[in-house]
């Protein structure tokens, strides 16, 4: 699915990418390695020098262990989550890789938004955003995933996912 979302010129992984590189890197990189993830997919990453592959995958260098930093920057783990190693450390990446290898992902805009043993705080703001516009996006993208084609329906999952990601540990409190 990632090799979709990186080859399509207005994917998701695509303009991810872009914006990923561009705050990173020269456009002449940026340029060679768009190619490279558009004939490659997530698979783009073990050809790259090992350096940049984890700086992109936010592990510390040569582990497959998330940088402690990983909540204030942008990865690509969320969108290659096997070859970022997210089965070693799940930290960024989608919840289903919390269950270990070979677990199939759910859909992530029917899945719970906060880990069993916390609930969502609704009223909290994040980034300029409520929690509670947060769960109504992915609610929307619930009820639009049923009526469009398979192309839409994976940048939606996408979307939800990283939804998930980025704010459930921001917008999820502990219960007591």
């Amino acid at each position: 699915m990632a090799l979709k979302l990186f080859k399509h010129e207005n994917g998701v992984g695509q303009k991810y990418l872009l914006d990923l590189l561009h705050s990173i890197w020269s456009d002449h990189l940026v340029k060679e390695w768009r190619a490279l993830f558009k004939s490659h997919g997530c698979g783009a990453l073990e050809v790259l020098h090992n350096n940049n592959a984890d700086h992109l995958c936010g592990r510390d260098p040569g582990t497959n262990v998330a940088i402690q930093s990983l909540n204030t920057m942008a990865t690509l783990r969320w969108l290659c989550p096997v070859t970022c190693g997210c089965t070693v450390d799940p930290r960024g990446c989608p919840f289903s890789c919390q269950d270990g290898v070979e677990t199939v992902a759910m859909d992530p805009c029917l899945a719970d938004f906060c880990l069993p043993g916390s609930r969502v705080n609704i009223s909290r703001s994040v980034s300029m955003r409520s929690c509670g516009d947060i769960i109504a996006r992915i609610n929307r993208s619930i009820a639009s995933t049923s009526s469009i084609g398979s192309d839409n329906r994976d940048a939606r999952f996408q979307e939800c996912e990283q939804l998930r990601i980025t704010y459930a540990p921001l917008c999820c409190d502990i219960v007591a």
